[in-house]
Parts: structure tokens; C-alpha cells; sequence
């Protein structure tokens, strides 16, 4: 079975969450669905029946949560928690104006180099960071993978670790996490200065 399709997993579409309740045909349909229950219970279309026929079971009591999506609909990639970090804080320092760039003559042409020091000064901010919103960026966990191995897991930690981050709060609110654990593995990671974590 496709991981897409696998009952319990977590994902999104354009920014909107939602969970597998159910694959597979629907009457009358004529092809393979996807049934989803959205996080926000006013985005669906029922509420898992469909046609008088019930194909799943929500934890919402709205008439309104669920949906059928094609299988072959895109959804937003999952990131891992230091992707989604310099995705949302990295970036704005890493356009740098012409003057900012080193010019370097090679053969008589004017060639531009970013220097080393910007890059250093970029993850330099990260560790600046102390108050951190990670909220609605699609983090699966430490890792995008969805089940890592164990060992690509104490390396994802040993990579936070090496980044010296100081975060002290957290906020990990809206993302596709599916399991507790890939949340306790960010905070293990952060666990020397950390000190409150959302999560809604």
C-alpha cells in the first residue's frame, strides 16, 4: 500500500491538515479515494458517509469534516525541524545585495562570490534565535521522513546539536506530526535550553 494511503497518516494540502481515515473505492465513484478528516471540521464536505454509505468514522461530530481527495493529488512536502527552522528564519538573511559580494577577477572576468562569512552569519543568527514559530510549516519531525531508522534519527539529533541552537519556546502548533515521539526527539535535541513548547 502507498504511504499516502496509510490510515493514520498525517498531511497537507495547500496549508490545510488533515488525516487518512480511509482509502480505496468508493460507490458510485469510480475510482480509488482518499478519505480525509480535516482539522478544521468546516472545511469538509460530510462527515465520512457518502451517498447513505458510511466509509470511515471521524473523531469530529461535524457534518462537515471529511472529505474524498484523488490519490494523485499533489499535498505539501513534509519538512524536517531544521529545514522548516532556515526556511523561516535563514532565508531573509540570505539575499544579499552586490555590495555585500565579494568581486574576484578570474582571467580577466569580474566573477561574484558569496563569502564564507555571510554563510557564517547566517547560522550565527540561528543560534541567536530564542523564541521560535514553527507553526503550519508542515514538520513531520526531526527528520521529513516519516519513519526513520534509528540511526538517521540520533544523527538528525547530533545535527541540531551541532547547530548550538539556544531555543527556549517553541511553538510546533499545526504541523503533520503523526507520533508524540517525533516531538519528544526535537525537544531531546534542544533539551539544554528549552524551556516551553506549544502544540494545538
Amino acid at each position: 500500500m502507498p504511504d499516502i494511503l496509510r490510515k493514520g497518516r498525517r498531511l497537507s494540502y495547500d496549508g490545510h491538515l488533515c488525516t487518512v481515515r480511509f482509502s480505496g473505492e468508493v460507490r458510485g465513484a469510480g475510482q480509488a479515494w482518499i478519505g480525509v478528516e480535516w482539522d478544521d471540521p468546516k472545511r469538509g464536505k460530510h462527515n465520512g458517509t457518502y451517498n447513505g454509505e458510511r466509509y470511515f468514522e471521524c473523531k469530529s461530530n461535524s457534518l462537515t469534516a471529511a472529505s474524498f481527495v484523488k490519490p494523485s493529488r499533489r499535498h505539501d512536502a513534509p519538512l524536517g525541524f531544521l529545514d522548516a527552522l532556515k526556511r523561516k528564519y535563514a532565508t531573509a538573511h540570505d539575499v544579499l545585495s552586490s555590495k555585500d559580494q565579494e568581486r574576484i577577477r578570474i582571467s580577466g572576468k569580474t566573477v561574484e562570490e558569496i563569502g564564507f562569512e555571510k554563510i557564517n552569519q547566517q547560522l550565527s543568527h540561528l543560534t541567536e534565535l530564542k523564541i521560535v514559530l514553527l507553526d503550519g510549516l508542515c514538520v513531520a519531525g526531526l527528520l521529513s521522513e516519516l519513519f526513520p531508522s534509528l540511526q538517521s534519527f540520533r544523527e538528525s539529533i547530533r545535527q541540531v546539536e551541532l547547530h548550538d541552537l539556544h531555543i527556549v519556546e517553541l511553538d510546533l502548533s499545526k504541523n503533520v506530526f503523526e507520533d508524540f515521539a517525533e516531538v519528544t526527539g526535537i525537544c531531546c535535541a534542544l533539551k539544554k535550553t528549552l524551556r516551553a513548547l506549544r502544540l494545538k
